[in-house]
């Protein structure tokens, strides 16, 4: 992947954590879309920690074939490139989008990775329920606003949307998708927007056929992330 930019959303913890070390390893250059700097940093300094070239360990780090283990490379600290995303904000991905394309012209991998879930109702800086404003609404924004870059790219580049198999659960509100604080449930709520990821990868996808532009959600599995903290429920833990 040497001469790739891929962007990673969430990418300080979780699942975004190990997709940037993966993506750094085989020689992408890797845009972390954190909210927290600080956090991020200390996720950088994590990575650098354990595939960098300091650590003798690197390459045979959690690979157990040893084919994939002999095309890795340790990650070197200019691949990692930290960039403030506040998905709450539509504010805050406007201006990440600004940044970005203006030293990257041309994504070839956008990975709409983070996500959350809230015990209580609340709503983001633009006053959209917190989990839909999160999990789907910025994300949709910041995948528009990086459309020109991933089709100036050339080469096929992708869109990876993070769902979840829970969005078999989910409905969605007509006519704006929002719950309101009377009829707001933590999983329905979550359970929704992944559902709305999942509509979004569909959607786009016939949009861009035929273009050099691949779109699709995927199901990452039973992953121990943390995301479980705010769930109160061990039955949706265990599927998320």
């Amino acid at each position: 992947l040497e001469e790739k930019i891929a962007i990673v959303t969430g990418a300080n913890t979780g699942i975004g954590l190990c997709t940037a070390g993966e993506l750094a390893r085989r020689g992408a250059t890797v845009i972390m879309a954190c909210r927290s700097v600080e956090r991020a940093e200390t996720a950088k300094t994590r990575l650098l920690a354990d595939y960098g070239a300091t650590n003798p360990d690197w390459m045979k780090k959690d690979v157990a074939d040893p084919a994939v283990a002999s095309s890795l490379k340790p990650i070197e600290a200019n691949q990692l490139i930290i960039e403030q995303l506040d998905l709450g904000s539509l504010d805050s991905v406007r201006e990440f989008a600004t940044r970005v394309l203006e030293k990257y012209p041309k994504i070839h991998y956008l990975i709409n990775n983070a996500g959350l879930s809230l015990d209580i109702f609340s709503t983001t800086k633009d006053g959209f329920e917190q989990v839909i404003g999160v999990n789907h609404l910025g994300h949709f924004l910041l995948t528009e606003l990086m459309l020109p870059a991933l089709k100036a790219a050339g080469s096929p580049s992708r869109i990876i949307i993070v769902s979840s198999m829970v969005h078999y659960y989910g409905q969605l509100c007509k006519p704006d998708l929002q719950p309101t604080e009377e009829n707001y449930g933590q999983l329905s709520v979550y359970n929704s927007s992944k559902l709305a990821n999942v509509m979004h990868a569909v959607e786009l996808s016939e949009r861009l056929e035929g273009t050099n532009v691949t779109v699709v959600s995927l199901h990452p599995g039973v992953v121990e992330t943390e995301l479980h903290r705010d769930f109160k429920s061990t039955s949706m833990i265990s599927i998320t």
